[in-house]
């Protein structure tokens, strides 16, 4: 714990902390809050990834391996979020924005793939248990509205009917 909290203060230092409270409020950019967001976790994932190499038991480097690769598919998801809601607001992507959310759901889809080789059968399971909730499902169809609809065409917005 002691080593996440110098990680936190350390990005509080580098003016790098976004509060909760702001973000919330939208008194910060989503890109704003997503770098803010990313840092910290790229911090955190690179002390883990150290403490990881460290080890000399496989089976705690295979449990590093698979943590690791969910927090990363976890943070691509994250920002697939934030440009799925800029997008659906405004009703089309911005420039640029079509290729970043299809490079976001492809990363994010990779390191799941890898998080679930080496993630041991009962966090499969219930990494599986928890994708099979109807939000996870609700997320899936506002994807796949997504992915038909580049170029400036128009997207449903929240009340549309497909």
């Amino acid at each position: 714990m002691k080593l996440l909290n110098l990680i936190i203060e350390e990005n509080r230092e580098n003016g790098k902390e976004t509060s909760r409270k702001a973000v919330d409020d939208h008194k910060v950019s989503s890109d704003g809050a997503s770098s803010n967001y990313s840092g910290i976790n790229e911090s955190f994932m690179a002390v883990t990834a150290e403490l990881a190499g460290m080890s000399s038991s496989g089976e705690l480097v295979d449990l590093s391996s698979a943590y690791i690769n969910f927090l990363l598919g976890k943070e691509r998801a994250g920002i697939e979020q934030t440009v799925l809601s800029n997008t659906f607001a405004a009703g089309n992507f911005a420039p640029g924005m079509y290729r970043k959310f299809l490079s976001l759901v492809t990363e994010r889809d990779v390191y799941i793939q890898v998080f679930l080789s080496f993630a041991p059968e009962i966090q499969q399971e219930f990494y599986r248990r928890k994708m099979s909730a109807d939000v996870v499902s609700e997320v899936k169809r506002m994807e796949t509205i997504a992915m038909g609809k580049s170029g400036g065409r128009k997207l449903l917005r929240h009340g549309d009917s497909l």
